[in-house]
Order: structure tokens, then sequence, then C-alpha cells
């Protein structure tokens, strides 16, 4: 079920790389290059694993229009356990079917399931 990093500057580096296709910036080393050489964003600013602004920024640009679906509460483990926390779907037209993933918070299973959803082929 989705990707397993834990929240942090790791995480948010690999969903600015491979979610939002943005690369290290070449002339400065602590922003992200968003749009060839002019456009560009600090890295301490995107925060999508711990930041709930910069999580729903990912899950705009991964479905567009498209659906997704946020939730929290307890569910079902695969034994009849219960488990609580954060999760969520984000649905595709591939025959994979949809990509979940749970996290402590909302931004980190949003982020977690983005990374997944990039990871698929989409």
């Amino acid at each position: 079920m989705g990707e397993k990093m834990e929240a942090g500057p790791a995480l948010d580096a690999v969903v600015a790389e491979v979610v939002m296709g943005w690369t290290q910036h070449r002339h400065m080393l602590d922003c992200w290059c968003i749009d060839g050489v002019l456009g560009f964003r600090q890295k301490h600013y995107f925060c999508p694993s711990t930041d709930i602004a910069a999580a729903m920024q990912v899950l705009e640009h991964v479905v567009g229009s498209g659906f997704y679906q946020i939730d929290n509460g307890w569910r079902p483990g695969p034994d009849g356990e219960r488990i609580g926390g954060h999760h969520c779907r984000i649905a595709t037209a591939g025959p994979e079917g949809p990509i979940d993933a749970i996290g402590e918070t909302i931004p980190l299973a949003i982020a977690r399931c983005a990374l997944a959803w990039a990871r698929s082929g989409e």
C-alpha cells in the first residue's frame, strides 16, 4: 500500500523530483527549478510531507480534475486488527486500479500516495 518513507526533507525532495518533475536549480542550490531557469521555488518552502498546503498542491498536480479521496479513522487491517491513520486514494485509468497510501498525517498520506502514483507509470 503506497510508499513507506517517513515525513521530512528526503521525502519532500523525492516528491519534488518524481511527482512534480522539478530539478535542482543549477545556480541556487537551495531551490527547485520548476520552469526552465526562470522559475524556481526555495526548497524549505516546499514540504508536502508535513505542510497541508504543499500536499494539496501536489495532489492537484497529480489528479487535475480527476478523482481522489482522503479519509481518516479506524479501518480493518489485513488480519482483522484496527488500523488508524489517514488514507489517501488516487483513482487511475490504468489496469492497476486505484493507488492507496496511509500516513500518520494527511500531508504524509498524500505525499506517499502521489509518489506511489508517479512510480506506477501513470
